[in-house]
């Protein structure tokens, strides 16, 4: 809870700091929902028994085709509410987008105790890979929103443009 706070409440952080913390926040709710799925799945495939034929390959494309247009909806919604500078709103949004992009999770779940061709048990891990990824970019950018820009004073440009006069 102190990183919390002091992600909260503490002095300014540098893009390092913010995008280090909410990356942390961003895989320990994407691993806890990973984990939970995967976990549900096995109670689950206890508790009935496994199938003993082959589930329906229609079951598992209609779970990848499902997972699939969810992606473009979390990159909208998560910046919906955004404002720049503002720690908590990067927190919720870092949240949002954990939860929503571990979804396939869920899926891959259900596709394994349904005894879904492998091809659609990779096609949906790879689903979940990529929307981890894009996770990690997304929180990337959350971090450097809060943080303000340097003046345009303190660039390399300016003090180069300057040295010539300092010769002449």
């Amino acid at each position: 809870m102190k990183i919390l706070r002091l992600y909260l409440h503490g002095q300014q952080l540098s893009a390092a700091q913010a995008t280090s913390f909410l990356r942390l926040v961003f895989v320990v709710v994407f691993m806890g929902q990973l984990v939970v799925a995967m976990l549900t799945g096995l109670v689950l495939a206890l508790a009935a028994g496994a199938p003993a034929k082959p589930g329906n390959p229609l079951l598992g494309w209609v779970l990848l085709a499902v997972c699939l247009p969810q992606l473009p909806v979390v990159l909208y919604i998560s910046t919906r509410g955004l404002k720049a500078f503002d720690r908590g709103s990067a927190l919720s949004s870092t949240l949002l987008a954990a939860v929503m992009l571990s979804t396939p999770a869920w899926f891959l779940s259900l596709a394994l105790i349904s005894r879904q061709p492998d091809l659609i048990l990779y096609l949906l891990l790879a689903v979940l890979l990529v929307q981890y990824g894009i996770g990690m970019f997304l929180t990337a950018r959350l971090g450097r929103l809060l943080v303000p820009a340097a003046p345009a004073g303190e660039g390399g440009a300016e003090t180069a443009a300057a040295e010539p006069d300092a010769e002449a």
